[in-house]
């Protein structure tokens, strides 16, 4: 496999040469370093020969054989068309390195046979950003503006990077260095620098960044000095809404990929019915949950949770775990076919729990869904969960040596609500019958249940926000979470996620909703008017 050099060095192509060409590093008279590897690139340190501290970095860009031929064609066009990822990041490595951007030095590109690639570069020396960011609060704070000056920079000189998250980011010399470029792109479009910002916002709350940390980066890299002016709070929030399209497309895909035979999830292959099962519950599993359902019916007892014209659902134990099994009884043709196009209703429960569970926000642990058809309607379903008892409901959560005071209750369930609705989920009977305390390492933690009417419709309207905490609050009893407690519960939710009709009307319109529910909340010392007043 010989390469042929675009350009480049003949000493070192002939070093690069030595490494492609041996079989294993240990063979290598280069004692490359593998870095990182995919099925569609590898990355080794090449150190270097006649000085030690002068080591190359070598990307070989594979072709791996597609099964699909428009994926194939694919390749072939961009590759005709100079648009390959290889020549994607040469372009932009040697056009921003001249510009004096901080990018590694390109040095050296070359083709090889099946349309694979090679591309040196001299090797930085450096931390991850993230490894860099624990330091002291002052050079964090440096560092983040710099990284934002970096960016602005960057689209000034009319490049996009593409793939901007904090991955991407090396330090060193105490300045961050952007690496990764084979999907930047010349543009001067709001648009893509904006999906710029929003990548490397998302990354950055991903790994836990504060938000006042992640303002200072997207200050910097926008370039605004006042951010109370009106453009500049348009600008800030639009690459906040950037960040937040980046999120729900990530916690989509990942979303829709729980419904996928997988790394994680297996077919169900049962007698019972067809479904999917996390890899680590087998089968034999799911029969013994089943029949111990079916026995906890026939027997009736403490078992059984709950017996109705709706559903049943039983606590069962079953290969060596503690769990619940719900079966939704209630249908008829008009909700098969319903069920034939929005999924049965363990089908629904497995989607919206771990749906909930890559967002980072606490439920029942879905192990497995199995359903039963007839002429290809779903006509029967079991959804199998994790059973998060000794951790009660939260109505039940009684202030007394083991359960949290009304103010951390309160506190939880706003948390709760608040990480609902910034990733645009309903839960669809968001009642405090369906939210579970558990008390957990770090405290109290709130943990949902009865999933099968969880949606992800993204951003969510003001009324749907409305309509979800007043739900909530008719649920709790007065005698458990006071007026004030109540209110000091609103303001917290308000100051994380703000009403554009104002607080005072929000807060109007929850009391309202509540007492129109009839519900656990009679709304003792609540009166309703242009404010809540307090009693």
């Amino acid at each position: 496999m010989r390469p042929r050099w675009h350009t480049g060095d003949p000493d070192l192509c002939r070093r690069v040469e030595r490494w492609l060409g041996s079989d294993s590093s240990e063979a290598n008279p280069e004692k490359a370093e593998l870095l990182a590897q995919s099925r569609y690139r590898r990355s080794v340190k090449l150190p270097g020969t006649a000085n030690p501290r002068d080591p190359l970095f070598a990307k070989h860009f594979l072709s791996p054989a597609s099964r699909r031929l428009g994926d194939r064609l694919l390749e072939r066009f961009k590759a005709a068309a100079g648009q390959a990822a290889a020549d994607r990041e040469w372009r932009a490595l040697a056009a921003l390195h001249r510009q004096g951007m901080a990018v590694p030095e390109p040095l050296a590109r070359a083709s090889l046979a099946g349309r694979e690639a090679l591309l040196v570069a001299r090797y930085v020396e450096g931390r991850p950003l993230l490894e860099a960011l624990g330091v002291d609060p002052a050079t964090r704070r440096q560092l983040l503006t710099a990284l934002g000056e970096l960016v602005a920079r960057l689209h000034a000189l009319g490049w996009t990077h593409g793939d901007l998250h904090a991955g991407n980011i090396l330090v060193t010399g105490g300045r961050p260095l952007l690496v990764d470029w084979q999907r930047a792109r010349r543009s001067r479009s709001e648009d893509r620098r904006l999906v710029d910002l929003g990548t490397l916002e998302f990354s950055l709350a991903q790994a836990g960044l504060s938000r006042s940390d992640r303002l200072r980066v997207r200050m910097a890299a926008l370039g605004v000095a006042d951010p109370r002016s009106p453009e500049a709070r348009r600008q800030l929030r639009r690459a906040g809404h950037a960040a937040q399209a980046r999120a729900s497309r990530h916690y989509r895909r990942r979303t829709k990929r729980c419904l996928r035979v997988g790394e994680v999830s297996a077919r169900v292959r049962s007698a019972a019915g067809r479904g999917l099962r996390l890899r680590d519950f087998p089968d034999a599993a799911i029969d013994e949950a089943l029949a111990a359902h079916r026995a906890a019916i026939a027997a009736g007892g403490p078992a059984l949770l709950k017996c109705d014209h709706r559903s049943r659902v039983s606590a069962v134990r079953a290969g060596g775990r503690d769990l619940v099994v719900k079966e939704v009884i209630k249908g008829g043709p008009r909700k098969w076919v319903a069920d034939l196009f929005r999924g049965s209703p363990a089908r629904r429960a497995w989607r919206g729990g771990h749906g909930l569970l890559v967002r980072g926000i606490g439920a029942a642990l879905p192990l497995a869904f199995v359903e039963r058809r007839a002429l290809g309607l779903p006509v029967a379903s079991f959804a199998i969960l994790e059973d998060l008892r000794p951790g009660r409901p939260v109505q039940e959560l009684r202030p007394d040596g083991d359960a949290p005071t009304a103010a951390e209750l309160v506190n939880r369930l706003c948390d709760l609500a608040a990480s609902l609705h910034r990733h645009g989920v309903i839960h669809g009977d968001f009642q405090a019958l369906h939210v579970y305390g558990c008390e957990g390492a770090s405290g109290w933690e709130m943990a949902l249940i009865d999933l099968e009417g969880v949606r992800f419709p993204g951003r969510l309207r003001e009324g749907q926000r409305i309509e979800a905490l007043a739900e909530l609050n008719a649920s709790l009893p007065d005698d458990l979470i006071s007026l004030d407690e109540r209110l000091r519960g609103f303001e917290r939710y308000a100051a994380r996620l703000p009403f554009e009709m104002g607080a005072d009307a929000a807060r109007v319109a929850i009391a309202r909703r509540s007492l129109e529910r009839r519900h656990r909340w009679r709304g003792e010392g609540c009166e309703l008017g242009v404010t809540i007043a307090r009693p």
